[in-house]
């Protein structure tokens, strides 16, 4: 074999390898690094069925959902008056629940309900704060309490725009 063949095949090697190398290190790169374990297998150890599992974690679901309700705009007559806040925990809720609102601007607070149970509503109330004339960004924060241990369990935001009228 020739000096000139030999280079060639050299060459050629060469060329292979660095070529398996860049497909293999592609390969490592494009790993999303989630990967199923080999032990896992089908089905489930309680021996429910899919629709019972289905119908449990929906259930779970529907119970920790919070609807939240408020008049987005309330209006007060003056800063001392009662204003349409229209405050309602559903009744299909399955937390009581306490609502603050604080302003936008400086993050006070300006009202504060005590607990408010699924199925009842406040339609009016007094602010806590007397405000003077005008319009203000808001921010009404639903907290939602678990009804057996009264326990928070999170909560919820709206905003709204308070509008006091003299």
């Amino acid at each position: 074999m020739t000096e000139k063949k030999r280079k060639q095949r050299i060459g050629i090697i060469l060329i292979l390898i660095v070529l398996a190398g860049a497909g293999i290190g592609w390969t490592f790169l494009q790993d999303d690094g989630f990967h199923f374990d080999e032990a896992a297998e089908d089905g489930s150890l309680d021996g429910m069925s899919e629709q019972e599992i289905k119908d449990m974690l929906k259930d779970k679901v529907d119970k920790s959902m919070l609807s939240i309700s408020i008049n987005a705009n309330p209006v007060f007559e003056n800063g001392k008056s009662k204003g349409t806040l229209r405050i309602e925990n559903p009744p299909g809720n399955n937390y009581n629940i306490r609502v603050r609102i604080v302003k936008d601007e400086d993050q006070k607070e300006i009202y504060y309900s005590e607990g408010i149970r699924p199925g009842q509503v406040i339609k009016e109330d007094h602010l806590d704060e007397a405000l003077k004339k005008g319009s203000y960004a808001c921010t009404a924060i639903f907290e939602a309490y678990d009804t057996e241990t009264d326990k928070k369990v999170g909560e919820a935001k709206a905003q709204l725009n308070i509008v006091v009228e003299r």
